[in-house]
């Protein structure tokens, strides 16, 4: 990577890392939990995951109407506490999403690009804005119940009741900012997984699409974990502030190792704005929200039943809490433990494929099936 003014390059890349706090991030993680350091924990994930391709993409279309049709009649099944205000939001007439002249700031674009799907809050606006992008997919019914999940959390909606209502805004730095900002992707990550086995029961999506949904959230996990351990890499590397010596030791070391990909990571880090502490809200959520659909999947009536309303009940209580108790509340175990089971069901997962594998190339006229699989470089 040919860098032409490295005093410039160093500034723009340490104020990167600084509106990231991603040192702080690196500090976090090599931090131990009960024993564990979470870096640890990420790089076993990222071991364990394995890159697979998607042979084709025939996805299912759907239109705006069917959409929201599908949305509103999962959260009635599942979720009947929080259908009254899902009804709202898609009606775009939810209250906390209006401004002071009652204009609506829910929106749902059409669009065959990409135009962005969030929740968000600006500023000291006292309204929320829902933005769902809709290319005429089934991915549209899916990102749809993720983005309502954020609307309905009360970490999203408490800011613009305090707001309303002239209380100080709760703030979170340091480490309790990172546990914070993982909340959210629990809460829609397990919106999501259970709106999917509700496309499955309704017999919505086909054994291709649900199986196409499956591959594309292990290589997330796979990119995201990636991701977080070259930066772990890189950052431990350089000094905080990034100096041009550091950055330059840095570079010219991994040139000599023919490293091209934590060169390459360094240049992402410099152009994007999401860096690695922004993924890990990613990892958490679908690593909690995994364990959480093993257990859904195998509890009975009764049992699903008391895990659906304890989740509608979490989404009233996420404003506050910390990683460890977001697991406790929803698994009765904290985030350490859920990754050693996550870590230990995928071994047990590359073993039964492993062994699938060896016993499917040894039958006659059976060739050997091959698993692509990225890994990272150490």
């Amino acid at each position: 990577m040919i860098i032409e003014d490295f005093e410039k390059y160093t500034k723009e890349l340490d104020d990167k890392c600084r509106q990231n706090n991603s040192h702080g991030f690196i500090s976090f993680i090599k931090k131990p939990r009960y024993g564990f350091r979470i870096v640890d924990l990420i790089e076993e994930i990222n071991k364990n995951s394995n890159y697979q391709k998607i042979e084709t993409k025939n996805h299912l279309k759907i239109d705006e109407t069917q959409t929201k049709s599908y949305v509103q009649k999962f959260f009635e099944t599942y979720m009947p506490e929080k259908s009254a205000e899902v009804i709202k939001i898609l009606n775009q007439t939810h209250p906390l999403f209006l401004d002071d002249k009652g204009n609506s700031h829910i929106k749902f674009l059409k669009s065959e690009k990409n135009l962005g799907s969030a929740v968000s809050h600006k500023g000291n606006n006292n309204f929320l804005e829902f933005q769902v992008s809709l290319n005429g997919t089934g991915h549209d019914m899916i990102t749809t119940a993720h983005e309502i999940a954020h609307a309905l959390s009360a970490h999203h909606q408490n800011k613009v009741k305090k707001i309303r209502q002239n209380e100080q805004l709760d703030l979170f730095y340091g480490e309790k900012r990172f546990d914070h900002d993982c909340i959210g992707e629990i809460e829609s990550l397990i919106t999501e997984r259970l709106f999917v086995e509700f496309l499955k029961e309704e017999n919505i999506f086909s054994k291709k699409e649900l199986k196409n949904y499956q591959i594309e959230e292990e290589n997330s996990l796979l990119a995201e974990t990636n991701q977080i351990m070259e930066e772990f890499d890189i950052l431990t590397n350089l000094s905080c502030p990034i100096t041009v010596q550091s950055l330059k030791s840095l570079m010219s070391s991994l040139e000599n190792n023919h490293n091209k990909i934590l060169e390459n990571r360094i240049k992402t880090m410099h152009d994007d704005s999401r860096h690695g502490v922004y993924m890990f809200r990613y990892v958490v959520g679908r690593v909690v929200a995994d364990t959480f659909m093993k257990e859904f999947k195998k509890a009975s009536k009764n049992e699903k039943q008391k895990m659906l309303e304890n989740f509608q009940t979490y989404l009233d209580n996420t404003e506050t809490l910390t990683l460890d108790e977001a697991c406790k509340y929803l698994l009765n175990k904290d985030f350490a433990y859920v990754c050693k089971s996550y870590i230990k069901q995928q071994k047990k997962e590359n073993l039964n494929k492993n062994i699938k594998n060896a016993f499917t190339s040894i039958l006659p006229n059976k060739p050997s099936h091959k698993t692509e699989t990225q890994t990272r470089e150490k």
